[in-house]
């Protein structure tokens, strides 16, 4: 009974000191709640205050920039209206040196160069006429009889600086002036006169001289030095008087003439020069260009040149093919000569460009497709008729030299014979008087 007492008191005062814990621990932690409470509506108080201080700064961070940004702005347009007031007063002074500048090219330059080129492509036809006249000279002395009149076979070598003083030595040996002053009757008939085409043609050379001279201005030196050269080489002999003088000569011919036109023909080479560098643009000239690379062996030149020629590129065809056959470009070479003999099936007109390929069996098709094989015949019989022509003509001009030659001695032995009896009358008629003195 003691101890159950004993154990209800101190269950009893556990439960009291457990009760008065309790309250104490909820005290306690209604103190915790009202300071955490106080604290935190202290951080929030400063927080907030931060805050506020924070978007005060940022308004006004926020009206510094505008404000900036105004003046930027500001800054720009000014700048903008400056650049473009400077662009401006740059501009039109600089359009006005432009207008000024292209003014002062057209009044004293352009019209200007017009007008010299103009005028130097006067002189280029001129030169190109005096070229042609120079080139029918060569021809006419070179050609063998005016009654046969193909054009003579040394065509190329005078185009190609292959034509020799003794090419024209040869040219000369059967020419005279006139058939009316030959005293040897015995070799009249294989004369050929000459004196009328000589004189036309250096009439008409003195004639271009004198319009090409018109226009010194544009010449150059070195083109001057040669029309003055070609002038005293044409007039190096009169020729109606030196007609007359050669009455009296042993031989008529005109091999003496032989360094005065092989200096002439130094000159052509040289005029020559000039006009194939400065092209006139004619019919005459483009042709006699492509003749000339294409004889000169610079085929792809040629075909080159012939592909630049859009107006005159069908009526060059002849040397095309003949530069296309040279390269050994057959199918080119096939089609080209089949688009010829479609137009024109004239195959003795064009015997100098087909002699190559008549007897070749890769074109014979072609021949035998547009024309006859008797019209290819002919074309071939001609042409060994003009060389067989050709070299009688030199055997008839070398037999000349050496009648000449004989003619030359029986007269130098004639006078001779004449000196000695003129010398023994002369002795004897002395001797005589010598004696009758004494």
């Amino acid at each position: 009974m003691k101890y159950l007492i004993y154990l209800l008191l101190i269950s009893q005062s556990i439960i009291t000191s457990a009760s008065e814990n309790e309250l104490s621990l909820e005290k306690n932690i209604e103190k915790l709640k009202i300071r955490t409470d106080k604290i935190q509506s202290e951080s929030n108080e400063e927080h907030t205050q931060k805050l506020q201080i924070l978007i005060e700064g940022s308004k006004h961070n926020d009206q510094e920039i505008s404000s900036i940004k105004d003046n930027i702005d500001i800054l720009s347009k000014k700048i903008e209206k400056r650049d473009l007031n400077y662009l401006f007063d740059l501009a039109i002074p600089f359009s006005l040196s432009i207008i000024s500048a292209l003014f002062f090219w057209l009044a004293l330059y352009y019209f200007e160069r017009k007008r010299k080129n103009n005028i130097r492509k006067n002189i280029n036809r001129h030169f190109s006429s005096i070229r042609q006249e120079l080139f029918h000279t060569f021809d006419t002395i070179m050609i063998s009889s005016f009654n046969y009149n193909p054009p003579s076979p040394y065509q190329n070598k005078i185009k190609h600086e292959e034509f020799t003083i003794e090419d024209i030595k040869i040219g000369l040996l059967n020419k005279c002036f006139s058939l009316g002053n030959i005293t040897d009757k015995s070799i009249i008939h294989l004369l050929q006169p000459i004196l009328g085409r000589l004189i036309q043609r250096f009439e008409n050379i003195d004639n271009k001289i004198i319009l090409c001279m018109t226009y010194y201005q544009e010449l150059t030196s070195k083109e001057i030095d040669l029309l003055e050269d070609i002038r005293e080489k044409i007039q190096t002999y009169d020729l109606k008087t030196l007609d007359q003088i050669l009455t009296s000569a042993v031989t008529q011919d005109l091999s003496f003439m032989k360094s005065n036109f092989y200096d002439l023909y130094k000159l052509f080479l040289e005029i020559q020069k000039i006009s194939l560098k400065n092209n006139a643009g004619n019919w005459n000239d483009i042709a006699y260009k492509a003749s000339y690379l294409c004889k000169k062996g610079t085929y792809e030149e040629c075909l080159n040149f012939i592909k630049k020629q859009k107006h005159f590129k069908d009526r060059l065809n002849i040397y095309k093919l003949r530069s296309l056959i040279s390269l050994k470009k057959t199918n080119e070479a096939k089609n080209t000569l089949n688009e010829m003999l479609k137009n024109n099936n004239d195959t003795i007109g064009f015997r100098y460009c087909y002699e190559d390929i008549f007897d070749n069996e890769e074109y014979s098709e072609i021949f035998q497709k547009y024309t006859s094989s008797d019209n290819v015949e002919k074309a071939k019989n001609i042409l060994l008729k003009e060389k067989k022509h050709n070299e009688n003509f030199i055997e008839s001009c070398l037999a000349l030299e050496r009648h000449y030659k004989r003619r030359h001695d029986d007269h130098a032995a004639f006078i001779a014979s004449k000196k000695k009896q003129i010398t023994f009358r002369i002795d004897k008629n002395h001797s005589q008087r010598t004696i009758g003195e004494r």
